[in-house]
């Protein structure tokens, strides 16, 4: 129940990345127009300015969900009489670690975009898109732990 949970919260959080590209990409293409479409161009900017802050906080959200799903997916091996190091290594979470390090970073340095700041934008475009793909790397890595738990909880 608890990897369901999480994955169906992976997907959400992953819909939300989705939304703060796309909403960039529209803030950033509504810059290139001439200066006669400027309201346009302030709602594109505060559309791409909420997107970004609600990904940030969700990043936050999303890693205590894994923090807890972890503690208890790990507990479930335990219970199970699985080696719990065993059943929780593969390659994905690995990699996922890796690349939580400039994930972060790029959250924490990246500024919200502004008219006066779009350069902001594009360090929270490269953001949203790199941590789009970690977090498929979790998700993909809920999805074979679940698996590998499966046999013993039947």
């Amino acid at each position: 129940m608890a990897t369901g949970a999480f994955v169906a919260a992976g997907l959400a959080h992953a819909a939300l990345q989705a939304f703060s590209i796309w909403a960039l990409r529209r803030a950033e293409t509504a810059l290139d127009r001439p200066a006669t479409t400027l309201p346009g161009l302030e709602d594109a900017l505060r559309t791409a300015a909420d997107a970004v802050s609600l990904a940030r906080t969700g990043l936050w959200a999303y890693l205590a969900c894994f923090l807890l799903w972890l503690l208890l997916t790990g507990a479930t091996a335990t219970r199970l009489g699985l080696d719990r190091r065993a059943a929780l290594r593969h390659w994905t979470i690995l990699v996922w670690r890796v690349a939580l390090v400039p994930t972060l970073a790029l959250a924490i340095l990246s500024g919200h975009p502004s008219r006066h700041t779009w350069q902001a934008a594009h360090a929270a475009l490269a953001f949203a898109v790199f941590h789009l793909l970690t977090t498929a790397l979790l998700l993909t890595y809920t999805v074979i732990v679940r698996r590998r738990l499966l046999p013993g909880l039947s």
